[in-house]
């Protein structure tokens, strides 16, 4: 037992979620007002989500063509904090998409959002998910409908017979 002058503001640090006992003693022998404390570490991350998305094999057309990802995917986001605020999911390239022999696609990847609206995805980040508390959820799951989320654009002209890649940098943001 501690026979010496409290402090009530005290403080740790803790790297991870964690259950405590607390016992609240204002007399000697007196250790029966005891109570559990569970301290959770507050974590707002992107979890699970895929390593690539692809769009498939095609022909070359002489128009535009918009190709939807072949696999349904999603983005997992880990949101353990106590006060949920809002948030939102945003995305960017940091390069056109090329091929292997240097040819670049003009737009490539684009967002269609649910209204139809295509924007071209550029080094600029682009909203594409907001999220508003409304439950308890720990684990909260992205999914676009099939007529919106991340595409493939070719534009007439553009594409050769070869294989494009580019990257996607994603980023959540818990401010106005």
């Amino acid at each position: 037992m501690y026979n010496g002058p409290a402090n009530k503001d005290v403080s740790f640090t803790q790297s991870e979620s964690a259950d405590y006992l607390v016992i609240m003693d204002d007399a000697v022998g007196n250790s029966h007002n005891t109570t559990s404390v569970s301290v959770q570490v507050s974590i707002l991350e992107l979890g699970n989500m895929p390593d690539s998305i692809n769009f498939g094999t095609h022909k070359i057309t002489s128009t535009t063509q918009l190709y939807k990802p072949t696999e349904d995917w999603s983005i997992q986001v880990n949101d353990t904090r106590a006060t949920k605020t809002p948030w939102r999911l945003s995305v960017a390239t940091p390069s056109k998409m090329r091929s292997s022999s240097g040819h670049t696609l003009s737009e490539g990847l684009i967002y269609k959002a649910e209204n139809g609206t295509e924007t071209a995805l550029s080094n600029q980040y682009l909203d594409v998910y907001q999220y508003t508390p409304n439950s308890t959820d720990t684990q909260i799951s992205i999914t676009w409908p099939e007529n919106a989320g991340i595409f493939l654009k070719v534009k007439a002209g553009e594409g050769y017979a070869e294989s494009y890649s580019g990257e996607l940098d994603w980023t959540l943001t818990d401010a106005p």
